[in-house]
Parts: structure tokens; sequence; C-alpha cells
């Protein structure tokens, strides 16, 4: 558990979708997310449509934001670099060595990323 209830129920959804990525003034950021579910009340058009497909579809469900998902803002005043990335850019490579909070919204102390600001900064 992290020390903030905000952060806890951001990353207690299961799924998320960025919505909103601003600078809203000079160096300052604004996120905004929001909360989707495997709809099962939805059967996915493909199911129908093309036969081939039904076998591998028959389990299958959109994953969307519906009305009573969560939208969460996340902002702030002064930042120094940031990342998002797609869940699929970091498939490849070991990230054992990396140390963070959060599932969906996580917090690093030590990253690869991290770790490039650093020799950027020594550059500079």
């Amino acid at each position: 558990m992290s020390s903030s209830p905000e952060f806890d129920a951001l990353n207690s959804v299961k799924y998320l979708y960025l919505r909103e990525l601003s600078e809203p003034r000079d160096n300052s950021l604004r996120l905004v997310v929001q909360e989707a579910i495997d709809n099962r009340s939805a059967l996915p058009s493909a199911r129908s449509e093309i036969p081939e497909l039904t076998d591998i579809l028959k389990d299958a469900w959109p994953i969307e934001s519906v009305e009573g998902c969560k939208t969460f803002e996340l902002s702030w005043k002064r930042y120094a670099a940031y990342l998002v990335t797609e869940e699929l850019i970091g498939s490849g490579g070991s990230y054992d060595d990396e140390v963070y909070t959060g599932r969906l919204l996580r917090v690093y102390t030590k990253s690869h990323f991290l770790d490039y600001l650093a020799r950027i900064q020594e550059d500079t």
C-alpha cells in the first residue's frame, strides 16, 4: 500500500485508458486517465461477421469505459521528464532490476529511464 488513497484507488482498477496528456502551462503536466472494464454485456461484432474468428473470440469481450467507470486527473506543477508507454512497449528486455510502487501508475525509485536521465544530465 502507498501513503495516498488516491494512488491506491487508481491502481485498484483493472484497466486504464489515457484520455488526455497536456501541458497547461510551461513545464507543468496534466494527465486524465479513465478506468475501463472487460464489458461482458457487449458482444464483439466480429463474432457473427467473421466465421473464422468465432472460436477465437468465444470468450473475448471488449475492454472499454462505460457509465460508472472512474476518471482520474493527475497534475504536476513542474516536471523534469516523464515517460508514457503502451503496454506492449515494455515486452522486450529485462526490467527485474527496476524498483517501483504501483501497478498501473508506477512511481519508480530505480529504473532504466532514471539511469538514462542521470547520464544525459552528466553530459550537459
